[in-house]
């Protein structure tokens, strides 16, 4: 935490708004060492309102747009278009049936309208990984919930063809 109130000076918001999520995000047990978020988002906020530094103001600012769940620097990114566009902020980790523990989830998504919102990165062209994925889409869409995949290619141009098809799945 401390490094990232030194870095702050360097860093804009939304560089700021993701190493906050980073932070307090809950890690995946079965991909990392630690079951524990790095700090708590009350406890980030609490820290950093007590420290004095360079641009304190940015990194409060920027607090306030930190959520727990975003998995990646770029759903983190995703999520900051939606809102900038206009949008209502989605839930993040969305499962496709709460009741249900092993229901697969959605990065982003707006449950009362079925809306999933998945980031599919690099990782996800691995074979065993897509077929997964392929899984995930199929519960998704057995449910009447309307997929919208994006990818690297789509953040390069800050979503913008993406965010339309989010407007749209609202109206069908």
């Amino acid at each position: 935490m401390r490094t990232v109130l030194e870095m702050t000076p360097y860093l804009n918001e939304d560089e700021l708004v993701i190493l906050g999520d980073q932070l307090v995000r809950i890690p995946r047990a079965r991909f990392e060492r630690r079951t524990e978020p790095f700090i708590s988002l009350e406890a980030w906020s609490l820290l950093a309102s007590s420290q004095k530094f360079i641009k304190k103001a940015a990194l409060l600012t920027s607090i306030a747009q930190v959520r727990v769940g975003s998995d990646s620097p770029w759903e983190t990114r995703l999520r900051l278009a939606i809102v900038r566009a206009g949008l209502p902020e989605p839930e993040l980790q969305v499962m496709a049936d709460p009741d249900n523990p092993y229901s697969p989830s959605a990065d982003l998504g707006y449950r009362p309208f079925r809306i999933a919102v998945h980031y599919d990165g690099a990782t996800h062209y691995d074979p065993d990984t897509y077929a997964r994925d392929q899984r995930r889409d199929g519960t998704f869409e057995s449910l009447s919930w309307r997929n919208i995949k994006c990818s690297a290619n789509d953040a390069r141009n800050g979503f913008r063809e993406v965010i339309p098809q989010i407007i749209s799945a609202f109206y069908f």
